[in-house]
C-alpha cells in the first residue's frame, strides 16, 4: 500500500512540477533589448528602495545610455516606465516567485541582455556600482564602440 502511495505521488509530482517550473517570467521579452534592474521592496517607504530610486533618478542619463529598464516591485504592484505596459497586476507575485524574493524583503537584481544575473544584493546598490558592472560586461564593451542610432551624423567607424 505504501509503495502505491509513493508511485502515485511521483506521478502527480511529475505531472504538476512542469507547471510550477514554467511559471512565466514577465521580463523575459524585455531582455533582448534591455538590461533590467529589478528592485523588490516591501513598501514605498522602505529606506533601501528610496535610496536606490533617488540615486537612479539623479543619474537617469547613465541608466538610459546603458539600455536599462528599472522595475520596482512591491507586494501587490509594479512601478516602472510607461513603455513597459506589458507588465500587469499578476506580475509582482510572478517576479517574486521567479527570483525567490519574499514579500517583506528588499532585494535588487541586475540582469544583463543575455539573461545573466550580474548583481544580486539585499541592500541598496549605488548607481555608480551598477554602471561599473554593466560597463565591464562584454556586451556593453561592444555597444560602446557601435554608432548611436539616435545620432544623425555620417561618422563611420572602421
Amino acid at each position: 500500500m505504501r509503495l502505491i502511495f509513493v508511485i502515485t505521488s511521483l506521478i502527480v509530482l511529475t505531472a504538476v512540477l512542469p507547471v510550477f517550473a514554467s511559471a512565466p517570467n514577465p521580463i523575459k521579452p524585455l531582455l533582448e533589448e534591455n538590461r533590467i534592474l529589478l528592485v523588490f521592496a516591501p513598501a514605498r517607504t522602505d529606506q533601501s528602495y528610496l535610496e536606490i530610486k533617488n540615486d537612479l533618478a539623479a543619474n537617469q542619463s547613465g541608466v538610459e545610455s546603458r539600455d536599462m529598464q528599472v522595475i520596482y516591485i512591491f507586494p501587490t504592484e509594479i512601478e516602472t516606465a510607461p513603455e513597459l505596459a506589458i507588465l500587469d497586476n499578476k506580475d509582482p507575485a510572478n517576479l517574486r516567485n521567479a527570483y525567490g524574493v519574499e514579500m517583506n524583503s528588499f532585494k535588487t537584481f541586475l540582469i544583463d541582455k543575455n539573461g545573466e544575473i550580474k548583481i544580486e544584493s539585499t541592500e541598496s546598490v549605488a548607481a555608480q556600482d551598477i554602471f561599473e558592472k554593466v560597463d565591464r560586461s562584454p556586451i556593453r564593451k561592444v555597444e560602446m564602440f557601435l554608432p548611436n542610432d539616435d545620432e544623425n551624423d555620417s561618422t563611420t567607424i572602421l
